[in-house]
């Protein structure tokens, strides 16, 4: 159950957003259909990673529930299971923010 969104703020840039299982979300460009950017919300830890079946069970909490694209600056946002919302700087791909849910609880939904 991928989680998406698109900018229409700007016509010379038409920008979406999608989050994924895996722990990453791609910036695509619409026009294109080229990924112009992947931010890492999750990484995986590669020792377990190399584990097999613990792989499996990790990969459960990586997932990127919720995204969204500011509509004044170029910032993106992510939001996952492992109970951050990370906010992206589009422009340099970096992150500029993690904020973490005060009960270290699953974020499934967020608004810019």
């Amino acid at each position: 159950h991928p989680a998406w969104e698109k900018d229409e703020t700007n016509d010379s840039a038409k920008l979406v957003i999608s989050g994924s299982e895996d722990g990453t979300a791609k910036l695509m460009h619409v026009g294109t259909k080229k990924i112009v950017a992947s931010f890492p919300h999750s990484p995986p830890d590669t020792s377990e990673v190399a584990a097999g079946a613990a792989a499996s069970a990790s990969a459960e909490g990586l997932s990127v529930e919720s995204v969204a694209i500011c509509p004044t600056l170029p910032w993106c946002a992510t939001a996952g299971v492992d109970g951050n919302c990370k906010i992206w700087n589009m422009n340099s791909k970096t992150m500029h923010q993690c904020c973490a849910h005060p009960l270290s609880a699953a974020v499934t939904k967020m608004m810019w």
